[in-house]
C-alpha cells in the first residue's frame, strides 16, 4: 500500500489581498484547505490570517493535512498631503510636506516611459513641473503612492523667502505674516490640499485667525508683490 508523507511547509506572512496562489511550499501536487478535511480551497481565495492545512497528492494518494500559519499583515493608507507644492531654486524632494504613519519607511519616486516609478533619494533636487510619488510602507507592506507636482517660486528681489516672517510658530490662536513687500492674499490649506482659509490683504503685515481650525499642520501660502511663499504651521 502506497502512502503518501504530509508535506512540510514554513509558515507565512503576506500583506492583505494575498491569495492561495501565494502559498508555496514545494513538494508534489498540493490542495489547501481552511479546515482540516474540508473543501478544497480555489486558488483565487483571499487569504486572512489563520490557520491553513495543506496536503499534497502522489500516485493519486493523497497525505494526511500539514498545518500552516499565515499572517496577514495591513497595507496601510497612501500618505497624505498638498497635490500641488512650490518650492525654491536648491530644495529637494525631502523638502516636499507630506504625512505619514509612524515609524512607516517613506519612499519617493518619479515616472518615466522606460521603467515606469523609479526610486530616488531624498536628496534629488526638485525640478519644474515635475510629479514627485511617494509611498510609505508597514511591515513590509508598501502603499499606493501619492503624487506631488511642483513649481518653482519666482520672486524679484523685494520678495524672497528670508524676508518673510511667520509668528507665533506654532500658533494657539493667530499667526502673524509680515514681509517687505506688500501682502495680497494668505492662504491656508490642510495636508489633504483642502483650503480651510483665505485672507485677502494689502498690507506688510497681515494677522490670520486660525481659531476655527483642529490641531495640526498647515500650509500657509503667501502671495506678495513679486511672487509666493508656502511656509508650514502648527496649530497648537
Amino acid at each position: 500500500m502506497n502512502t503518501t508523507p504530509a508535506p512540510v511547509s514554513d509558515d507565512f506572512t503576506f500583506c492583505a489581498g494575498a491569495t492561495v496562489a501565494n502559498l508555496n511550499p514545494g513538494g508534489a501536487s498540493v490542495t489547501w484547505y481552511a479546515t482540516e478535511g474540508g473543501t478544497a480551497l480555489a486558488e483565487t481565495e483571499v487569504l486572512a490570517t489563520g490557520t491553513y492545512y495543506v496536503t499534497q497528492t502522489l500516485n493519486a494518494c493523497e497525505s494526511p493535512a500539514t498545518a500552516v500559519q499565515v499572517t496577514i499583515n495591513a497595507v496601510p493608507d497612501a500618505p497624505t498631503g498638498v497635490a500641488t507644492q512650490t518650492f525654491t531654486a536648491g530644495e529637494t524632494v525631502a523638502d516636499l510636506e507630506v504625512t505619514t504613519v509612524e515609524g512607516a519607511t517613506v519612499v519617493w519616486y518619479v515616472e518615466n516611459d522606460i521603467d515606469g516609478y523609479t526610486a530616488i533619494p531624498t536628496t534629488t533636487v526638485l525640478e519644474e513641473g515635475v510629479t514627485y510619488y511617494v509611498s510609505q510602507s508597514t511591515n513590509d507592506c508598501e502603499s499606493a503612492l501619492f503624487g506631488i507636482t511642483v513649481s518653482q517660486t519666482t520672486g524679484t528681489r523685494d520678495f524672497t523667502v528670508d524676508n518673510l516672517k511667520v509668528y507665533p510658530n506654532p500658533a494657539n490662536e493667530f499667526v502673524t505674516v509680515s514681509h517687505t513687500a506688500q501682502i495680497s492674499q494668505v492662504t491656508v490649506t490642510n495636508l489633504l490640499g483642502q483650503t480651510v482659509i483665505t485672507q485677502s490683504a494689502n498690507a506688510n503685515m497681515v494677522q490670520v485667525n486660525l481659531s476655527s481650525l483642529s490641531a495640526g499642520t498647515y500650509i500657509l501660502q503667501v502671495n506678495a508683490q513679486g511672487g509666493t511663499a508656502t511656509v508650514k504651521v502648527v496649530k497648537q
